[in-house]
């Protein structure tokens, strides 16, 4: 006769228990992806900072012709206005710096293209109040990757301005306007900007109107000194 005892199943073992399934896949695969999509981001991320803080676009120089295409600015009572002192100086400092070698141009106020705008300089060119004040005044974009290079133009209009114009440095009435300038904060990061006041309509009437010729030399001198002490020496015509 059969032996009906049962058999004890063997040890460690259980019926049907055929060992401990592997883990899923999907357990594995999560983690690699994740990791790949962190790397992609820091990578990104790199490039992205690398663009930012990258030199600027070679040979380009824009001039801002304060109020140009937005509106008259600082206006004396016989009507002298801002943007008639503004715009045509702009366009003989781009004659000029054309002249040099340089790719310039003249922007308006508040162009579109000056987001994100990249070149050797972006400076802006104003005319103070009309009153009886004599002086100009300059001042650099003093955050962000060009802020040195910004102190640096300046320092090189500062100089060469006043001595061109015989023009005190009036530091005295810089104002917010001036220190947080618009285009301080669409320029690209790496091109050095600066804004300057070429003096006040009023005791500087003169010389802003029969005497642009020295208003012209100084700002060009104080560019060619600022790009010459840079590295970028102008090319010749």
């Amino acid at each position: 006769m059969p032996d009906l005892r049962q058999t004890a199943p063997a040890s460690g073992a259980t019926e049907g228990d055929h060992g401990a399934p592997p883990p899923p896949q999907r357990q594995r695969v999560w983690p690699l992806l994740l990791l790949a999509a962190l790397s992609v981001a820091l990578v990104a991320l790199c490039v992205r900072l690398l663009w930012l803080r990258a030199g600027p676009a070679p040979r380009r120089i824009g001039v801002i012709a304060g109020h140009w295409q937005s509106d008259p600015g600082a206006t004396c009572p016989d009507g002298l206005r801002e943007i008639d002192i503004t715009l045509p100086i702009a366009r003989a400092v781009v004659e000029r710096l054309k002249a040099s070698g340089y790719e310039a141009e003249v922007l308006p106020e508040y162009s579109s293209r000056l987001r994100g705008y990249r070149g050797l300089v972006l400076l802006s060119l104003h005319a103070d109040s009309c009153v009886a004040l004599t002086g100009f005044k300059v001042a650099g974009r003093g955050f962000g990757p060009s802020s040195a290079a910004s102190a640096h133009l300046a320092e090189c209009l500062i100089r060469r301005y006043g001595a061109a114009t015989g023009l005190p440095f009036h530091v005295s009435t810089i104002t917010p306007a001036m220190t947080s300038y618009h285009a301080f904060h669409e320029a690209a990061p790496g091109t050095p900007v600066a804004i300057v006041e070429l003096g006040f309509l009023g005791a500087d009437r003169r010389l802003l109107t029969a005497g642009q010729e020295r208003v012209v030399q100084g700002i060009v001198e104080g560019l060619l000194e600022f790009l010459a002490s840079a590295g970028r020496p102008a090319r010749t015509p």
